[in-house]
């Protein structure tokens, strides 16, 4: 179950920054934060260190992901 929630958010983070999931940006993002928990708790600041992610995605990112919480 744990597996499908990631692929999950996987899928809504790629099509919400309309980035394919092989893509460097999503590629990084989830090596840096491979379980949902962790993806889960991110700031924009850890986001913004990554390649392809400036404040706007980041933003995005954390909203996506807040909404999912609820």
């Amino acid at each position: 179950m744990r597996q499908a929630k990631e692929h999950y958010l996987r899928q809504l983070v790629s099509e919400s920054l309309r980035e394919s999931n092989d893509s460097y940006t999503i590629q990084e993002l989830f090596e840096r934060f491979p379980t949902a928990t962790e993806l889960m708790d991110v700031s924009e600041q850890q986001l913004v260190s990554i390649q392809g992610i400036g404040k706007g995605k980041a933003r995005q990112i954390t909203a996506i992901l807040n909404l999912q919480r609820y």
